[in-house]
């Protein structure tokens, strides 16, 4: 399971239930007369606090195209060729950075397959000295959630991915009461192989049950199969879950009558 070490910070934040699987991130900006000067922090606009201005992010003398501390590429996609994406990884692991960037870490990695490195983060943020801060509990919350539970929700498709992503120190993850759509759903990912949905909605819901790799069957069914940018494998079946069904998928490596297992 998660780090004894952090389950209590993890509690008290799940505590209240999840605000929002799609947590709101907000970024200040102006345009017209004044941009250059909002940007070098001589103009202070309405909805920033002038006592944190010290502590935002200044992209001034920063090139935006090769990271740094530029998260945005990667948190919106905008980034789609291997060879960039696996350098602006790279920058972000290796270049010092402050909470506020942070707090993006562990869903970014999480979502090009870098667990190890989202679940390091997600120690670091709650390490931090400046945990108390709000950006602070909304990456861990999001990076537990969207991260390393994997879930997705698409509206236009009625539709909620869930996929299990685990290192060694983390098997598996429950999160109960996950506010989406018009209602909540509770997932258990029991390993890398065995997940379990539950719909507390009050509509009928399709569940993508995605699980990493290539294999053959989920709960009996043929899988379907897709990659990510970076070329990374993963097998899914859609379910339909009516209101109040809670239902278990299970992928089976091979097309055998034992049906084998993940671990």
């Amino acid at each position: 399971g998660v780090n004894k070490d952090y389950m209590q910070y993890l509690a008290l934040l799940l505590e209240g239930e999840v605000i929002s699987i799609m947590m709101r991130r907000t970024i200040s900006g102006m345009i017209g007369a004044g941009s250059l000067a909002h940007n070098r922090r001589d103009f202070i606009a309405e909805n920033v606090d002038p006592d944190r201005v010290h502590l935002n992010i200044c992209y001034q003398n920063e090139n935006l195209k090769e990271g740094g501390c530029n998260v945005f590429p990667l948190w919106f996609g905008i980034v789609d060729k291997p060879e960039r994406i696996n350098r602006l990884l790279a920058i972000l692991s290796e270049k010092e950075t402050n909470v506020e960037s942070m707090s993006y870490y562990p869903k970014i990695f999480y979502k090009y397959g870098r667990q190890d490195m989202g679940y390091h983060y997600l120690k670091e943020l709650y390490a931090n000295e400046r945990r108390d801060y709000p950006e602070v509990a909304s990456g861990v919350i999001e990076g537990i959630v969207c991260g390393l539970a994997g879930v997705d929700a698409d509206v236009t498709a009625n539709r909620i991915t869930t996929l299990p992503r685990f290192t060694d120190a983390t098997r598996w993850v429950s999160i109960e009461n996950i506010p989406v759509f018009s209602g909540k759903i509770s997932i258990l990912h029991q390993s890398a192989g065995s997940s379990t949905f539950a719909n507390k909605s009050g509509k009928e819901l399709i569940w993508r049950a995605m699980f990493p790799g290539n294999v053959a069957m989920i709960s009996g069914m043929d899988a379907k199969h897709t990659n990510d940018e970076l070329g990374n494998s993963f097998s899914y079946l859609d379910i339909v879950c009516k209101p109040g069904e809670t239902k278990t998928a299970e992928a089976c490596k091979y097309k055998l009558e034992e049906d084998e297992k993940f671990d």
